[in-house]
C-alpha cells in the first residue's frame, strides 16, 4: 500500500525554543520517522523503536531525545528517556524504510 509522507517540525522537550527547522517528523501511515538534517535517523514503525543513522553528534541526539519523549508511547520497546551516546551505541542499526523528505513534504510553522 502507498502512503503519502508529510513532514512537520519536531519539537524540542527540554529548554529549548525551537530546532528551527532542522529536525522534522515525517508521518507516513501508521509509522514515524524522525529527520535531522537531512539524514532518517530513527523512526517508528509497528510499534517498534529502530535506529537507523549508525553516527553519533550532540545536536542529533537532542533530536533523537525529543522524539523519543515525544513518542516513546507509540513503541513497546522503548521508554519515555533522554539517551545519550552509550545509549545510542548500544541500539543496533537498521536499513531506513525511507527516503529523507524534500522541502514539498514539509509543513513549516511560522516562529
Amino acid at each position: 500500500m502507498l502512503y503519502s509522507k508529510i513532514a512537520v517540525d519536531l519539537q524540542p522537550t527540554d529548554y529549548r525554543k525551537s530546532f528551527y527547522g532542522k529536525a522534522q517528523v515525517i508521518y507516513s501511515g501508521d509509522d514515524l520517522f524522525l529527520q535531522s538534517y537531512d539524514t532518517i535517523v530513527c523512526g517508528i514503525v509497528a510499534g517498534k523503536f529502530e535506529k537507523y543513522w549508525p553516527g553519533y553528534s550532540a545536536t542529533t541526539m537532542r533530536h533523537i531525545n525529543s522524539f523519543i519523549n515525544s513518542f516513546s508511547h507509540m513503541a513497546d520497546n522503548i521508554t519515555c528517556q533522554s539517551g545519550g551516546k552509550a545509549f545510542w551505541e548500544s541500539l543496533d542499526t537498521v536499513p531506513a524504510p525511507i527516503h529523507p523528505v524534500t522541502a514539498s513534504y514539509k509543513i513549516n510553522p511560522v516562529y
